[in-house]
């Protein structure tokens, strides 16, 4: 439906502005960027991110005796900021595609 926004069950629970979560606030193009500081980069099996991503943008790529990598589906990703939010080690921001790759 033409100007409605959808939220995130958990972000409505949060008491999250609609600002937060509103795609017409983002950057035209966004990129969700993983850092090195995620666990599971560092082997520790970790899927927050995963775990809390309604959208399934991002998925776990196993490795053999390693933990498994999180990889975005970036054409999945709505930029809600729930992963960004549950990070434990905040390796997860949302950036303009410009800064992201330059």
């Amino acid at each position: 439906m033409p100007g409605t926004v959808n939220i995130a069950r958990r972000n409505l629970l949060r008491g999250r502005p609609l600002a937060a979560v509103d795609p017409a606030h983002l950057p035209e193009h966004f990129f969700l960027r993983i850092d090195d500081r995620c666990l599971a980069k560092g082997n520790i099996v970790c899927q927050a991110c995963g775990d809390a991503c309604d959208e399934r943008a991002i998925r776990f790529k196993p490795r053999l005796g390693a933990a498994a990598i999180p990889a975005v589906e970036h054409v999945l990703c709505t930029g809600c900021g729930e992963c960004e939010s549950i990070c434990p080690r905040g390796a997860i921001s949302l950036e303009a595609r410009e800064s992201a790759h330059g």
